[in-house]
């Protein structure tokens, strides 16, 4: 089981959200080393733990954040070259 964390600083522009933001959000990934960023403000977690820790502090800097299960399909390869997905 994989887990997505989606944070959002409402009506922040990116330069307005601290640098120690970002700087805590490095050393819980150089750390954990199961949490991984996919796009700016979304995280592939590997663990629940890790998905739990990254929320928290998400909203410890006043982000409004999600957590998700997320589940990768097994898809045979002759669906996807058929379209049939």
């Amino acid at each position: 089981m994989a887990y997505l964390v989606i944070y959002d600083f409402k009506g922040a522009k990116t330069s307005g959200i601290p640098r120690q933001f970002y700087r805590a959000l490095d050393a819980l990934m150089e750390r954990r080393g199961d949490v991984k960023r996919l796009q700016s403000s979304v995280f592939l977690c590997e663990t629940k733990a890790g998905a739990i820790e990254l929320k928290n502090m998400a909203e410890g800097w006043k982000a409004k954040a999600q957590l998700f299960e997320a589940v990768q399909p097994e898809l045979e390869p002759e669906a996807i070259e058929l379209g049939e997905i």
